[in-house]
Order: structure tokens, then sequence, then C-alpha cells
């Protein structure tokens, strides 16, 4: 049986030291072949060091934020108020661009070079006016020969895992992302993966077992783990420990060589990808 193109992707790199020392052990261990970044974060400047000796093994992304606030950066939206501005288009597109043209600056300025690939924490990049925004801002960095990919998390693998409504809401929400970045020729995800409820009670290693034998070939799996608690600094501690500790275990490999799953770069099985370097 031929093996399955998995990219594994972590979240939220600079959001706090837990997330940032989880990530990097999974790259070490070759967990993950993927990683998106919050560069509005304080410890983005101290921390890209050292994603650095890692950019050829690894797609590095920005995770581009309208939900989290950090500190000297202007107070960003709530998610449920940013989905109902931008379905009834009552979002300013410039103030958007504005706020991921800073974003993509920021990544510049420490990595040397622009992004792999762009997503949106949250999954805000897709929505109706900010998809328009993102494409906008793409060109005035990319030009018309674009280097990079965009996450699409509308072509989710639905599969018996118990979170099929909110799957719903997140396609539908999402759904017109790949029609707008193809205008641009910016190629995105082919199939996507790794939604549940972040409950810290979830059996994280059947949830990614059922989503690795479900998933199509080349799918992107989005993962947010850390190592070790932040008591009340995230609310997601809980849930993130418990990914790490499945990632970093000899079962996660064991059920990957079961479910003959190949772990890799996005970028690296299609060779039509301009992604920067």
């Amino acid at each position: 049986m031929t093996e399955k193109l998995i990219t594994i992707c972590s979240d939220d790199f600079g959001q706090n030291r837990s997330i940032d020392d989880g990530i990097l052990k999974l790259i070490n261990l070759g967990r993950l072949h993927a990683v998106t970044v919050f560069t509005e974060s304080p410890r983005w400047q101290q921390s890209s060091a050292q994603l650095q000796p890692f950019e050829h093994q690894i797609d590095i992304g920005i995770h581009l934020n309208l939900t989290e606030s950090f500190p000297d950066f202007p107070k960003k939206y709530s998610l449920n108020k940013l989905l109902m501005l931008s379905h009834l288009r009552w979002l300013n597109k410039d103030a958007i661009k504005s706020i991921f043209r800073k974003q993509i600056e920021l990544f510049q300025a420490q990595m040397g070079r622009l992004p792999d690939f762009l997503d949106g924490h949250q999954h805000i990049h897709a929505f109706p006016v900010i998809n328009q925004a993102l494409q906008e801002v793409i060109l005035e960095f990319w030009g018309n020969n674009p280097t990079l990919y965009v996450r699409d998390s509308s072509k989710l693998t639905f599969s018996f895992d118990g979170f099929l409504l909110k799957k719903i809401i997140l396609h539908l929400a999402c759904r017109h992302l790949t029609k707008k970045m193809a205008t641009i020729d910016v190629p995105t995800t082919s199939s996507f993966t790794g939604v549940y409820d972040f409950n810290s009670q979830a059996n994280y290693a059947q949830l990614v077992n059922d989503w690795l034998a479900t998933s199509k070939p080349h799918t992107l799996m989005m993962c947010h783990p850390a190592c070790d608690p932040m008591s009340d600094e995230d609310a997601l501690h809980e849930a993130r420990v418990n990914e790490f500790n499945y990632l970093s275990s000899n079962q996660f490999l064991s059920d990957c060589e079961r479910l003959r799953v190949k772990l890799t770069r996005y970028s690296t099985p299609h060779p039509n990808l301009k992604v920067s370097t």
C-alpha cells in the first residue's frame, strides 16, 4: 500500500514559552513539518531565532491574527463579532490590510525573507472581506510571481469524530478562499484536518488515528501542542499538553507506521509549489 503523505502543522508559535518549547521539541523529534507564528507576540524577536536552524526542515508561516490581543498592538475583535461583521461585509478592508501588512513586515524583519505560507488564527483569513484583504496584501509583497501557499481550512475531512457541526460551520465560513487565491495564482492546501473542541478530556490519540485513517493524501493536520501547563495564562493549556504527550510518544510513530503515514513538509510533495527559501 502506498504511503499517505501528511503534514502536521503546529499553530501559535510565539504565544508563550510552553507552546514554543513544545513546538521546538516536536520539530527536533521530526513530528512537525510546518509551524505558524504570531509575529505580534512580544516573544517573536527572541523566539524567531530558535526557528531559523529548521528553515530547510519545516515550512514556516504566519498565523495572521485579528482576534488575539498582544501588548503594543491594537485591541482585536472577538471571533463571533469578526465572523458576523465579515459576513455582513461591514469590515474595513484597508484596516485589515494594514494589520496583515505589519505582521508580514515583522516576519521579514526577523527571518530576512517572506514566509512559506499564510493562514489565520481561528481561520479568520478565509472569511469574506478578509480574504480579499489577504489577496491584495499578497500581491503587495509577492507581486505576480507568488512563492507561497495558503492554508484552506474549508477543505475538511468529514469523519465520525463527533465534531460534524463545527466542521460544517467552518467549511461554510471559509469556502470561498481557494477561489480568491486562484485569481492570483496562489495554491491552497488540498485537504485539512485536526478540528475538535480542545476538551482536556478528549482522547486525542484516538482522534488523530481517526483523522489520519480518513484523510486524503497530502493532507495538512493542524495541532496546538505545549510541553507543560501554564495555569491561567492559556485556556487551552491542558489540551495542548495532551497533544504534545501523544505527538511526542513512540505510540504516535507506531500509529503512523500502521496507517502507512509518512510525515513531510507540505511543500515537498509538490515541486510545482514555488515556496520561498
